[in-house]
């Protein structure tokens, strides 16, 4: 993520344009349970009495060797050996549009695919994607997946994985493994600095200019203007500020130094920052 600097606290860019509705688009292409122990029944008449049974403990399953219960998943139906028409859904593309992220599923096989798919990024719950109609073999859809976004450049592991109504034979391509890059510039300014709350003490507050929300830890420098150039404090925080928003950070320990002699620089490598200019206040020298 970066920064821009700001000579005037008030004075923000134009933020990109929001991420596009979501929508789908499909290209069609034709065509021996144990009994209890007996106990001896006294005979009144024996001349020697039996002795009693030696106590066995019961044959009863233990806690580790019962078995446990497995997560409960959905019944799948099992591919018909003399069938040879399937549907094959894989990924064919992962990408970001204003940072959001987007996949491209499509149906690689012979028969088509009628239902709701799933998918996962990085192991993560499952995006149901209703296709609205069958994709037919060669058919494609291409979706954005709600709440997923391209802060910086990465790996992601996509998994599509068909519900129980669409019967695949072969699932071994069902992952893809590539590398996303942010399309659009995602950017953090600090825009103000100034003393409030009890006390007073030093508030910063940073602008998210990004097309997208961002989370994650921005860490925060304090320093006094002095011949020193005396570092205050430096901490990281929860960065999680939305599209266009601001989130104001206090610092209740910092509450003398004049606030023309205070600067703010943050740092994160929750993004690929495009304007590290902006990532201090004021950008040189005592204001």
């Amino acid at each position: 993520m970066a920064l821009l600097f700001f000579d005037s606290p008030s004075g923000d860019d134009p933020l990109p344009p929001a991420p596009a509705t979501p929508a789908t688009v499909a290209t069609a292409t034709p065509t021996a349970s144990a009994s209890p122990d007996a106990s001896p029944s006294p005979a009144p008449t024996a001349p020697t009495a039996t002795p009693p049974p030696t106590e066995t403990p019961a044959a009863t399953a233990s806690p580790e060797s019962s078995p446990s219960p497995t997560p409960t998943q959905e019944a799948r139906p099992t591919p018909d050996p003399s069938r040879t028409d399937y549907p094959d859904l894989v990924v064919r593309e992962v990408f970001s549009r204003l940072n959001q992220l987007f996949v491209v599923v499509a149906n690689a096989g012979n028969a088509d695919a009628d239902g709701v798919v799933e998918v996962s990024i990085d192991g993560g719950p499952p995006h149901p994607i209703d296709t609205g109609k069958a994709l037919r073999p060669g058919d494609f859809l291409e979706y954005p997946l709600e709440g997923e976004y391209v802060q910086r450049r990465g790996q992601v592991v996509v998994t599509v994985r068909p519900t129980a109504s669409i019967v695949e034979r072969n699932a071994g391509n069902n992952v893809f493994v590539g590398v996303v890059t942010p399309d659009a510039p995602n950017d953090l300014a600090v825009i103000d600095i100034t003393y409030g709350g009890s006390g007073p003490h030093l508030i910063a507050t940073i602008r998210n200019r990004s097309p997208i929300p961002l989370t994650g830890e921005v860490t925060i420098a304090i320093r006094e203007f002095s011949a020193e150039d005396q570092l205050l404090l430096r901490e990281t925080r929860e960065l999680d500020v939305e599209r266009g928003a601001t989130q104001a950070f206090e610092f209740p320990a910092i509450t003398t130094p004049p606030l023309e002699s205070v600067q703010v620089i943050i740092s994160t490598d929750a993004i690929n920052d495009a304007d590290a200019s902006n990532n201090l206040l004021p950008r040189r020298g005592p204001r």
